[in-house]
């Protein structure tokens, strides 16, 4: 599957469904849609792009080999070959052999000097740098967040920054990151900006207010827990959608905390609908009033921009979140009701302040937002 000669590799955990569904390799679906985004503009600059994925298997067992996918004209996708285990040793060995092919893939089918986007990862740091080191790599490091600020005993902070601040350009998620990191030789993207028709929204029959959160299930960041919790503090004609992905021991207690809010309110308040992608997920949010970003404050959650902003806004949607740095600091800010506190009484009072019968017209923000990191990573790529 060959592509002209600007082509660019891009290095991540890419994952599409649509390719190879039975090897459930691991990624997030906010990752894939941001990556997705990013492609798309390198082709509209002038760009071809090859995604190097090392994936693993999530599979309990058996052996799936890599493959090369033609996403479209302009984009392919490489991942390597992966197993599955529900062993504690040999799950570890199965993170070493997909570091272990993508070194040994770097290190013999790029050029010296070659330029590549690399996405932060804690996993690749080692092969990464053996490669740049090798190969002299001419590196984009696209940092979405500081993991020992946000998954505390991942790794220690200093020698993350330390591995981070060693390259020299970069593609950053917040401009908070761009702040703490490099005033230089950077972009910034909150996420992806493809704008929606908002046009074909439906028209409300009734006075229900439809409330959505769409992402990551996890204690640690709080944020679907959190929006349950809010509901008792919300009158009868409110209700929410939860749309989103985790372990399953985390989605679960979120059931859990759903039913028991549902026995309490006495009647369906709360809806957990599990994960929804393309079209599916474009409707849902089309059908809702607000979009909810209620994660927990505080510094660990700062460097990280929480990419459902961007797809509440792209959808027509009012937005709600908590105070974080990286939204508060951001373009968007102003387009965004922020709550006093993470407090669930708090977060409800900032739901209530909106008033559902203005429509949010974002076309012109999100279209602004695009064509000036079109702008801006084309410059970024030209130089050396």
């Amino acid at each position: 599957m060959p592509l002209e000669e600007r082509t660019i590799k891009y290095i991540a955990f890419y994952n599409d469904n649509k390719f190879g569904a039975k090897d459930n390799r691991n990624t997030s679906l906010a990752i894939t849609n941001k990556i997705n985004y990013i492609c798309n503009a390198l082709n509209r600059i002038g760009y071809n792009v090859e995604i190097v994925s090392p994936c693993w298997s999530n599979n309990k067992s058996g052996y799936y080999k890599g493959h090369l996918y033609k996403v479209s004209e302009k984009i392919n996708f490489r991942n390597f070959s992966t197993f599955g285990t529900n062993n504690k040793f040999t799950k570890k060995m199965k993170h070493y052999f997909s570091a272990l092919q993508l070194l040994v893939h770097l290190l013999f089918k790029t050029k010296k000097n070659e330029k590549l986007i690399v996405y932060h990862s804690l996993a690749l740091n080692l092969p990464i740098k053996i490669a740049k080191l090798i190969k002299n790599l001419n590196i984009v490091l696209e940092v979405e967040e500081i993991y020992s600020d946000v998954w505390v005993g991942n790794t220690d902070n200093g020698s993350e920054l330390k591995y981070i601040k060693s390259f020299d350009k970069f593609i950053f998620a917040s401009d908070y990151l761009k702040e703490k990191i490099s005033d230089i030789n950077n972009v910034v993207v909150y996420g992806s900006y493809q704008s929606i028709d908002t046009e074909i929204t439906k028209k409300k029959t009734n006075n229900e207010i439809n409330i959505v959160y769409a992402g990551s299930i996890d204690t640690t960041k709080g944020g679907a827990k959190n929006a349950v919790t809010c509901m008792e503090y919300l009158p009868q004609n409110y209700r929410l959608h939860i749309l989103g992905f985790g372990e399953e021991s985390e989605v679960q207690n979120l059931i859990d905390s759903i039913n028991r809010m549902n026995t309490i309110k006495g009647y369906k308040s709360c809806e957990f609908h599990g994960t929804l992608v393309g079209k599916n997920y474009e409707e849902f949010l089309l059908s809702c009033d607000i979009g909810l970003n209620p994660q927990f404050e505080g510094e660990y959650m700062n460097t990280a921009f929480p990419s459902k902003i961007l797809s509440y806004l792209s959808h027509g949607l009012m937005v709600v979140s908590t105070s974080i740095t990286s939204i508060k600091k951001s373009k968007i800010s102003k387009y965004i009701t922020f709550s006093v506190d993470d407090k669930p009484e708090s977060i409800a009072k900032a739901i209530l302040s909106i008033d559902t019968s203005k429509s949010m017209s974002s076309q012109d923000i999100i279209n602004n937002l695009d064509k000036e990191f079109l702008r801006n990573l084309e410059l970024l790529l030209s130089t050396k």
